[in-house]
């Protein structure tokens, strides 16, 4: 009847969107709600680690080599052949498996624990005591307004589900509905005035169109139809901003947007809650993601590690009486293809089988690119349909259901029940202005900088110290400081090295959030070492000029090496924090170590000939000259050695890890990929100035030295040796079932050389 009523053609393949409006009675939610809600979110807010950016960082990097500080047009900048590009269309490529990945912090470590440890949890409750040593982050790094969608349900008691929250704009959720119902669009404009305000005098621009890429990289003449609107703080519009005439710089690594007819700042924003995909044109990639560089976007618990680490269903996570993440199930698509060919023969017992296995529920949802499809057990219609959507995915998750019709509050008697889903719009009322941005005033700096002098963003401090005392300095003052100090926000990024030069040292370095947080960061210095400065094991702290080794490791490429260096500083300072509570730490150390160089070569996805190769020179010029007549006792040493470990040793690799500490290597491999994946693209396209075998060498290098508190010679001897045998007889057995473990100077370290018996 509807359609028979529409003006205008309507044809088979016609897109309808249809929205129903029904006005309810008017009612408020109990402060109660509210509360709980608002405590939620502030502690969401407290442990959301900012996402990275990659196509945007990778973007201000090349912009900066190519322009310095200069302003160019945006459509110049983005252009793939004129300019740098942007994301998959750049000519920086990266390792589409590895988009930008947030660091995990100190309680969702703790939370994939409780879960790796306790299977069988059917809900986690986040105590205060393991939220309340964690520093809130700065509220400012909020958007001016935001939209949080949550369910209530009425069982025994009261239960919200904290759904989603964060969203670009406070009318993300609801912008479209604006246009036809006006209850809505006042409350957008209110909104709108609110964010405007907070930007003044820059401009805040909407984005209201972002094509496809399908349509092609289009040029200055293409977008006349494709513009931004923007609102001023007072809430009249101002006329239009057209791509053409917005231009681009980075300064102090900020992108600044500047439309030439406004000569305003703009800040942009979109105007509804569809997510941008990659189909995209990477100009409104470009946008999207400056928009979401600023602020916390979006807030949540990440546990998208949990099936990597094997884990088949995941417990409810609960703070305060709000669930922040529903409980759990995640299927394979090899049980699922399993499933849909055995109801074809009895459905009853399959489907009952499947049920019973997996510990479903009664109903289960299944989310489908936002699109919720709810399955009641008991319906096969339901089941049938449910079956042929997740047909063609990899990775099927379902969520426990919240609403049930029997236990949703918002739901007149004997009606079916309604959609269980309230949105509420948070707003931020302080004025935070963005400035004015008129022109650049263009400098000649280098593309990466050499040295960092005390008060610069990198602060270098050297603490001399006892080689022996140096490990619980590392796994105590240091690792707690450098903890401190990142969750307080006042440092992104530490790392260190042992030294002498040449009384030994401790190299420390850490970089500043802000140059303002410098004498903050001196203050907790002093203050952390002072118990071991007044007893004398540490006797001297110095701070000094820290200089990049940029000729070792590229200009390109410093900053992601320094990432490397945090990932692994972090990984092994946590290790050293474990020692007195580790068993035979001496063993556990260097076995650790064998398994650490093996999962950093994984994270630059290298074959096992790949690794040999790497591990093979590194192994050659560990070993004193053969020609001096030791090379052939020691050989006989490692082998005999290396056969007492042979079987500890192939039970490392095999069972994933079984070495205190393993968990440590995994989170260090979830940050480092996306690093490792830039990296590698700098490298491929020339960028990079190193080799990827001279790079992982030293990258290795590196993590020995801050692994073994003395004698690191001898340790990277053994070490790379055993390593090298274990690949070669991994690779032995490969080929011929054959293995032999006897190192022979002539033979193991020539590629692919038989090994003598």
């Amino acid at each position: 009847m509807i359609l028979k009523n529409l003006t205008g053609e309507v044809s088979e393949g016609t897109f309808l969107q249809v929205d129903y409006f029904r006005r309810g009675s008017k009612a408020a939610l109990d402060e109660a709600y509210t509360d709980k809600l608002l405590n939620a979110i502030d502690m969401l807010n407290s442990i959301t680690p900012r996402h990275c950016q990659c196509d945007l960082e990778n973007f201000i990097k090349r912009f900066k080599q190519c322009y310095h500080e200069q302003e160019i047009p945006l459509i110049q900048a983005i252009d793939q052949e004129n300019g740098v590009g942007y994301g998959h269309n750049s000519r920086e490529k990266q390792n589409p498996a590895n988009p930008g990945v947030s660091e995990y912090n100190n309680i969702t470590n703790r939370l994939i624990s409780q879960v790796l440890n306790n299977p069988d949890l059917e809900v986690v409750n986040i105590p205060e005591a393991m939220v309340s040593p964690v520093v809130i982050n700065d509220e400012h790094n909020l958007p001016s307004g935001f939209s949080v969608t949550f369910r209530i349900s009425n069982d025994d008691t009261p239960v919200i589900y904290l759904e989603h929250c964060g969203k670009p704009t406070g009318t993300a959720m609801f912008n479209r509905l604006a246009n036809v119902e006006k209850s809505f669009n006042q409350i957008v404009k209110e909104i709108n005035e609110s964010e405007a305000h907070r930007y003044s005098p820059a401009l805040q621009a909407k984005i209201i169109r972002a094509p496809v890429d399908s349509l092609g990289d289009l040029d200055s003449g293409a977008f006349p139809g494709i513009h931004a609107s923007v609102t001023g703080a007072e809430g009249n519009e101002l006329p239009v901003v057209h791509t053409r005439d917005l231009m681009v710089a980075v300064r102090d690594n900020e992108v600044i947007l500047r439309s030439i007819s406004l000569n305003r700042r703009i800040i942009p924003a979109t105007t509804h809650a569809a997510n941008y995909g990659s189909d995209i044109l990477p100009i409104y990639r470009f946008l999207n993601d400056v928009m979401q560089r600023e602020t916390n976007q979006q807030l949540g618990i990440n546990l998208d590690v949990l099936p990597e680490l094997g884990i088949t269903k995941a417990p409810r996570i609960v703070y305060e009486d709000v669930i922040l993440a529903l409980k759990t199930w995640y299927i394979k698509s090899d049980d699922m293809a399993k499933l849909r060919h055995a109801i074809t023969i009895d459905y009853e017992a399959a489907w009952s089988r499947f049920l019973n296995y997996h510990e479903l529920p009664s109903i289960f949802a299944y989310n489908d690119e936002g699109n919720e499809f709810v399955v009641h057990s008991n319906n096969r219609l339901e089941v049938i349909a449910w079956l042929s959507c997740c047909k063609t995915q990899q990775h099927i998750v379902l969520k426990e259901y919240i609403g049930e019709s029997n236990n949703i509050i918002l739901k007149r008697k004997d009606e079916p029940a309604h959609a269980n889903q309230f949105v509420a719009v948070l707003k931020r009322g302080e004025r935070r202005s963005a400035g004015m941005y008129g022109g650049t005033t263009p400098m000649n700096a280098d593309i990466a900088k050499k040295q960092f002098f005390p008060g610069d963003e990198w602060l270098y401090v050297k603490l001399y110290c006892g080689l022996k005392v140096a490990d619980n300095i590392i796994g105590n003052e240091l690792i707690h400081l450098s903890k401190k100090l990142y969750h307080e926000n006042l440092v992104d990024q530490w790392f260190y090295v042992r030294h002498a030069d040449p009384e030994p040292h401790i190299r420390f370095n850490v970089h500043l959030t802000s140059v303002f947080a410098l004498g903050r960061v001196i203050q907790s210095i002093n203050t952390a070492f002072s118990a071991v400065i007044k007893s004398k094991k540490i006797w001297k702290v110095q701070f000094d000029t820290y200089e990049r080794e940029l000729e070792l490791y590229g200009e390109a490429s410093i900053e992601l090496v320094e990432q490397l260096f945090f990932n692994d500083s972090l990984a092994i300072a946590s290790l050293l924090s474990r020692m007195n509570v580790t068993a035979n730490f001496d063993e556990a150390r260097w076995l650790w170590g064998l398994l650490s160089i093996d999962r950093l070569l994984n994270d630059f996805e290298l074959d096992i000939a790949q690794k040999t190769a790497i591990v093979r020179q590194l192994a050659q010029s560990s070993h004193p000259d053969e020609h001096d007549g030791s090379d052939n006792l020691l050989n006989r040493q490692l082998s005999f050695r290396y056969r007492h470990y042979r079987n500890r040793i192939e039970a490392l690799f095999a069972v994933g890890g079984d070495v205190v500490g393993e968990d440590l290597l995994r989170f260090r491999s979830l940050n480092n990929r996306p690093a490792a994946g830039l990296l590698t693209g700098l490298i491929k396209d020339g960028s990079a100035s190193r080799n990827l075998t001279q790079l992982l060498i030293n990258l290795i290098e590196m993590s020995i030295n801050r692994l073994f508190k003395t004698k690191q010679d001898v340790h990277e001897l053994f070490v790379y040796d055993f390593l090298l045998l274990y690949y070669n007889s991994t690779r032995q057995q490969n080929t011929s079932g054959h293995i032999n473990y006897t190192v022979n100077a002539k033979s193991q370290y020539r590629p692919d050389g038989p090994c003598r018996h």
